[in-house]
């Protein structure tokens, strides 16, 4: 329930780039599949019954019986849903956890090593004409990877606008 990207941050700088963000990666992995196997097996009952009826999760489990990983896909690489809560609707959907977990990690790997990395480069070199470059690569990157889910969705016939509301 904490936010990924300031420990990731955290990690760059202490751990330096890769180190930070592999240590980052694999815990964000680890937190998520955690909040899922704790949703489907301890808690189910309790978060049906508490946001069964809830727009968001209807979304996710309506999403999930349709479109299966791919909508996995689309929800963690746009923020339509915020990141904590969609681990634990995930697993009360009928989602196969192994799935769960790779697309998780996968996901989830250009956010951690770009973070890590721009922090552990800051931490490193402080701040220089260079880091500008660097910023702008990484900003072209996540730019790329957000044109993936509208890849999918335009494939699979997913209104993402429908998503959001």
């Amino acid at each position: 329930m904490l936010p990924g990207s300031a420990f990731t941050i955290v990690a760059g700088i202490v751990f330096g780039p890769v180190k930070g963000a592999l240590l980052a990666l694999f815990s964000a992995t680890l937190g998520a599949t955690v909040a899922f196997i704790l949703a489907r097996f301890i808690f189910r009952d309790t978060i049906v019954k508490k946001f069964g009826d809830n727009p968001i999760f209807k979304k996710i489990d309506d999403g999930v019986a349709q479109n299966g990983s791919s909508f996995l896909i689309l929800t963690r690489l746009v923020p339509v849903f915020p990141f904590s809560l969609q681990n634990y609707a995930y697993g009360i959907t009928g989602l196969n956890l192994a799935t769960y977990v790779i697309v998780s990690l996968i996901t989830m790997a250009p956010g951690a090593f770009i973070f890590a990395y721009m922090a552990g480069d800051i931490a490193t070199n402080g701040v220089s004409a260079m880091l500008l470059v660097k910023f702008a690569g990484a900003g072209l990157v996540l730019f790329g990877m957000s044109l993936i889910p509208k890849y999918i969705a335009k494939k699979k016939g997913i209104n993402m606008e429908e998503l959001a509301k």
